[in-house]
C-alpha cells in the first residue's frame, strides 16, 4: 500500500472536475502541492474516461436527433428496455447465486446427518442432498451462463477501449443472445 496522499477526497474531486473543465494539469498540481505525476497518477485516467463518455453522450444524442420523432422515440424505448433487460438479468443472477449458496447449504446440513458407516441407513437425507443440490445448481445456472457468455464474449473480443456507443451496444446484443442460447441448452 502506497502512502497516504496529501489531498483529501473532496480536493481530488475538485481537482478532477477542474482538469475535466479544461485546466492545466501542472498548474493545478502546482497550485495543490503535489507532482504533475501525482495528479496524472490519481485521477488522469478518470478525466479522460470521463470525457469519452461525455463525447459518447453528445454524438449518441446527436445521432438521435438526426432520427424521424418516430424514430427517436422508438430508439428510447429500446434504449430502455435493453437497460432494464440488463438489469433484469443482473438481478435474477444474484438471487440465483443467493438462492444457490442457501440450498448448497441445506445440503450440506443434511448431508452431515447421514450414517457414514451405513450410508443406505439415511436414503431420505440422501435424497434430500440430492435435490437440495439438484435446486442450487438450476438456481445458479442465469448467472453462471451470463458469466460464461461474457468471459467467451470478451475471449474474442478483448478489447472494448476503441469501440464506438454502436458497436458496444452491438457487443451487448451478442452477450445477451450468447446467454439466451446457454440458457436454453
Amino acid at each position: 500500500m502506497g502512502r497516504k496522499s496529501k489531498l483529501t477526497d473532496a480536493e481530488w474531486a475538485s481537482l478532477a472536475k477542474r482538469l475535466a473543465d479544461g485546466e492545466k494539469g501542472c498548474a493545478l498540481a502546482k497550485a495543490a502541492g503535489i507532482s504533475s505525476n501525482a495528479l496524472k497518477k490519481h485521477i488522469g485516467s478518470r478525466v479522460h474516461q470521463t470525457k469519452d463518455v461525455a463525447y459518447q453522450i453528445i454524438a449518441t444524442q446527436e445521432a438521435l436527433n438526426k432520427l424521424p420523432i418516430g424514430a427517436q422515440i422508438n430508439a428510447v424505448n429500446l434504449a430502455s428496455k435493453l437497460r432494464s433487460t440488463s438489469e433484469h438479468l443482473a438481478g435474477a443472477a444474484e438471487m440465483g447465486a443467493m438462492t444457490a449458496f442457501r440450498m448448497n447449504s441445506i445440503a450440506y446440513t443434511e448431508s452431515l446427518k447421514v450414517n457414514d458407516k451405513n450410508p443406505l441407513e439415511s436414503v431420505d437425507k440422501l435424497k434430500n442432498v440430492s435435490a437440495s443440490i439438484e435446486i442450487a445448481n438450476r438456481a445458479a445456472s442465469v448467472g453462471l451462463n451470463l458469466l460464461a457468455a461474457n468471459k467467451d464474449f470478451l475471449a474474442k473480443n478483448p478489447s472494448s477501449g476503441d469501440l464506438t456507443q454502436s458497436q458496444k451496444i452491438e457487443r451487448l446484443k451478442k452477450i445477451l443472445a450468447s446467454a439466451e442460447e446457454r440458457g436454453g441448452k
